[in-house]
């Protein structure tokens, strides 16, 4: 299992974290707790330098300064992005291009950096997880829901 699988197996054990039994709990309680600890550790390699929030801040704040407006003079979004018009779009461009010149180091040691966390998502994980026997399964436990944890199910 790569790294990265670990984040949604933590997220499908706390979905079925609810069910009964003492057997069952207790596995699944031991494996949150293992991939909570795991999921932290390679979270913590994913910090931002103070120069690139500094960049993304600007390029944002840049953004919004060329978003239409909406009638209460807020800036258009959509899919969490600033709807630009075309023109205002080679505008935020060019200014754009002017602040990735300022911030060309902290740009280059954030693809750095993504790249490297990019590896260490898509390396193989050595996190033993503890197993769960078919019969200690609650009754009710649908079919998906037994799919989305068969990572820990002997």
């Amino acid at each position: 299992m790569k790294k990265s699988d670990l984040f949604q197996l933590l997220h499908n054990l706390r979905e079925v974290a609810h069910y009964p039994g003492a057997k069952f709990a207790y596995i699944v309680a031991k494996n949150i707790k293992l991939l909570t600890d795991e999921c932290t550790l390679i979270e913590k390699s994913n910090v931002l330098s103070d120069e690139f929030k500094e960049y993304e801040s600007k390029r944002s704040a840049l953004a919004s300064s060329f978003a239409d407006k909406n009638e209460d003079g807020s800036p258009k979004s959509e899919n969490n992005k600033y709807v630009l018009s075309a023109e205002a779009h080679k505008e935020f461009e060019k200014e754009l291009a002017k602040i990735n010149i300022e911030y060309k180091e902290p740009l280059e040691a954030y693809e750095k950096h993504l790249n490297e966390f990019t590896a260490l998502l898509n390396e193989e994980s050595d996190v033993v997880l503890f197993k769960l026997k078919e019969e200690s399964l609650p009754a009710n436990i649908t079919g998906a829901q037994v799919l989305s944890i068969i990572n820990i199910i002997e």
